[in-house]
């Protein structure tokens, strides 16, 4: 945002109007062709992602986070940033039994979770 502010193109969007056309897709591509804006927003975005999941494992220690969403299009993005903020941020003992997999639904994993909740509703009586 900066840069576009300061008249300054980048690669993926080369001004504030087309901001609103940027979408996670345009950003990866973008990053996994050597854009060093669109990695740097993806390390970002990893670093945030693993403080978030260090809560949830010094919390409730799991054996396995399953992510599903963008970590399933662009975890190899995400992975680096995010395996350094858990290293630095959760327990060391819980993050050493904690897995971290994307799901193996894919992107059906949304249209699986929909279904689940209408089939419980069905059962319910009125």
């Amino acid at each position: 945002m900066e840069k576009l502010q300061m008249g300054q193109p980048v690669g993926f969007c080369t001004s504030i109007r087309e901001l609103d056309t940027v979408t996670a897709e345009l950003l990866a591509e973008a990053a996994l062709n050597g854009d060093s804006l669109a990695i740097e927003i993806y390390q970002i975005c990893g670093a945030y992602l693993g403080k978030g999941l260090s809560v949830l494992i010094d919390i409730l220690n799991p054996e396995v986070i399953i992510l599903g969403s963008i970590f399933i299009r662009s975890g190899q993005l995400l992975q680096p940033a995010l395996d350094e903020s858990i290293a630095k941020e959760a327990l060391h003992l819980s993050n050493r039994v904690c897995k971290i997999i994307p799901a193996a639904l894919n992107e059906k994993i949304g249209d699986y979770a929909s279904l689940s909740v209408a089939a419980y509703n069905l059962q319910k009586p009125l």
